[in-house]
């Protein structure tokens, strides 16, 4: 094989690699994917009319979203919103999976209490 030397890593499968040094001026990296989060955010201003809250963690301990018993909400935005959150945890951040399990199990029948979980 023929190989090149390119340099540093800095974008791989869509995921950008940021090189830092911590105060010991070792080396890590810190991956991010911003266009999908950025996505994300877009995609649920448009469907909602308002920003997304910044939580501390992916979820509340101990809340479990119900069965949508009222009008289904936007369907396919919905969807399309949680569809994004799971190859962003796929990809990236595996301590999202649990919300986006929740999420999940309510892509045929989204009501306004699962809207509010996205928020």
């Amino acid at each position: 094989f023929n190989i090149e030397e390119l340099g540093q890593l800095k974008k791989h499968l869509g995921i950008w690699w940021n090189w830092k040094k911590d105060k010991k001026k070792e080396e890590y990296l810190v991956a991010t994917m911003p266009k999908i989060v950025k996505e994300i955010q877009e995609k649920f201003k448009l469907a909602r009319g308002k920003e997304a809250k910044v939580g501390s963690t992916p979820g509340f301990p101990g809340h479990f979203l119900s069965k949508n018993e009222g009008e289904i909400i936007q369907l396919d935005e919905y969807r399309s919103i949680v569809g994004k959150i799971m190859y962003y945890t796929t990809k990236l951040a595996p301590e999202l999976s649990n919300v986006a399990r929740e999420l999940a199990t309510h892509l045929s029948n989204p009501g306004e209490e699962h809207w509010k979980a996205l928020e």
